[in-house]
């Protein structure tokens, strides 16, 4: 419909609002009067206004996919072998090398093996405190070198066992010595490498600082959802979890070990 100039479909609207603005002004007026007279009280009804709801709280825990492997050496025999997809595991951690000259009769097979097995391999050195720290990586490293390319960082062992039997140790020492198998080991590959040991000994031996700055791989057998850490890595967590050294692959035991992440995650 077409409408004559200045003529707006809001004139009726205006009219209307205005005359029952006046008819409540009115009774305003009128209410407060009788009150002022009768003495009554009155308050105006409380008007309730809606709030946006609150917004979450930062959640700091992160979500992650996790991984089931299991560490081995030769005294597992030829555990490596028995495994299959029913077992659901992704990782193989293999003992590669000892001190400054043994090497694991059974590194070579069970490294070919699990690669045959489609599982992420990661080999490990166990270190002895006693030999000297620069030849332990050179020995690891040229017998690693004959598996080709390393796909979890290069691992180190350091528990009760590496001590010498008999000998009092000197903290200060072994701590020492130990960051320069660290360092060397680091500059050699390219790779942080990984420390791997068990909350008491890393209590009692290792309370460096500088070691907590090394990706941990804790031994700590417990039925709770979290270990304890030792202190080194109170603020940095761990890495790898050996949760418990009784898991069964066709009866036959072995550690077992969870990483929290992806694969990506645990190969870089």
């Amino acid at each position: 419909m077409q409408r004559e100039k200045g003529e707006s479909l809001l004139s009726p609207l205006i009219l209307a609002f205005s005359s029952s603005f006046m008819f409540g002004l009115k009774r305003i007026l009128l209410l407060n009067i009788v009150c002022g007279v009768m003495g009554c009280s009155h308050e105006l009804p409380t008007v309730q206004v809606l709030q946006s709801p609150p917004s979450p709280s930062p959640v700091a825990a992160r979500t992650a996919s996790l991984l089931r492997g299991i560490d081995v050496s030769h005294y597992n025999g030829d555990l490596v072998q028995e495994v299959d997809s029913s077992d659901q595991l992704s990782f193989m951690i293999i003992k590669a090398t000892e001190g400054v000259s043994l090497v694991d009769p059974r590194f070579t097979t069970n490294w070919k093996t699990a690669g045959e097995k489609r599982m992420i391999r990661g080999a490990y050195h166990f270190y002895r405190a006693d030999e000297d720290p620069v030849q332990q990586v050179e020995h690891f490293l040229s017998t690693i070198s004959e598996v080709g390319t390393l796909e979890i960082a290069p691992i180190v062992d350091v528990e009760q066992g590496s001590l010498p039997g008999g000998v009092t140790v000197n903290r200060e020492e072994l701590q020492t010595d130990l960051l320069i198998f660290l360092q060397t080991l680091k500059s050699r590959t390219n790779r942080a490498p990984i420390l791997y040991t068990g909350r008491a000994f890393g209590n009692n031996y290792l309370n460096d600082s500088r070691l907590g700055g090394y990706r941990l791989w804790l031994a700590e057998y417990t039925s709770n959802p979290e270990p304890v850490l030792p202190l080194a890595w109170r603020s940095s967590g761990y890495m790898m979890w050996q949760k418990s050294e009784t898991y069964s692959v066709h009866s036959k035991p072995t550690d077992y070990d969870i990483f929290r992440g992806s694969r990506e995650e645990l190969l870089s």
